[in-house]
């Protein structure tokens, strides 16, 4: 292993707890927009749906990211033994 294995190995943790929080986030937006959308009814409800749509694609980018990160991950410590 080189010098820069491990820095890489921790760079890769790091965006894995980032990607995670950003996916606890957007889903915990979607939450609130589908609440907010169903309080204000079938008329008033329309931008709560829509910003749910929106909060939906940013949480499913970030959990495919997240399990992108966690192949590099494997990937990585595969190589490492």
């Amino acid at each position: 292993m080189t010098k820069a294995d491990p820095e890489y190995y921790q760079s890769l943790r790091r965006e894995l707890t980032i990607q995670g929080r950003w996916f606890t986030v957007a889903v915990v937006g979607l939450i609130v927009c589908i609440t907010l959308a169903y309080e204000a009814g079938p008329n008033a409800g329309w931008p709560w749906l829509l910003g749910s749509l929106v909060a939906l694609m940013f949480a499913l980018w970030a959990r495919i990211d997240q399990q992108h990160t966690r192949v590099l991950i494997q990937i990585y410590l595969a190589s490492a033994t």
